[in-house]
């Protein structure tokens, strides 16, 4: 019987920074408008997730027979939300208004948090001249 092991763990982190829309309420027939900013604070979320998993493959003669045993798992975090929306006067849509940078006040930001993991099983049984066959759990 010959038996491998093979593993791996991964790391993924994903960014993203402030994000910005503005909005035009109330619009004239001039172009002149209300205008508000909606934003939403950076945003993150992060995992790891892995796998190990033994094999052992044996004949019998003709025939060929493999046992798979694995294990995976993944831990994920994301926190997200949290917008804000401020008014900073009239505008033209369509036409370059600078306004400062409001004060944003950030609500709370959501969590999520999520673990998994499975364990399974595989047989796969190979007999020459007649066929293959294949069950997991």
């Amino acid at each position: 019987m010959n038996w491998t092991l093979r593993a791996g763990i991964f790391r993924s982190i994903s960014t993203r920074p402030e994000s910005y829309l503005i909005v035009y309420r109330n619009t004239q027939l001039d172009g002149s408008a209300d205008v508000d900013i909606l934003t939403d604070p950076l945003a993150r979320s992060s995992s790891y997730s892995g796998e190990i998993r033994a094999s052992g493959a044996f004949a019998d003669g003709p025939h060929r027979y493999t046992l798979h045993f694995s294990a995976r798992g993944w831990d994920s975090r994301r926190a997200f939300g949290g917008e804000d929306v401020v008014s900073v006067g009239q505008g033209f849509i369509g036409v370059y208004t600078p306004f400062p940078k409001p004060a944003f006040n950030f609500g709370p930001q959501d969590n999520d948090k999520v673990r998994q993991g499975t364990v399974g099983v595989t047989y796969e049984g190979r007999w020459s001249g007649i066929g293959e066959l294949s069950a997991g759990l």
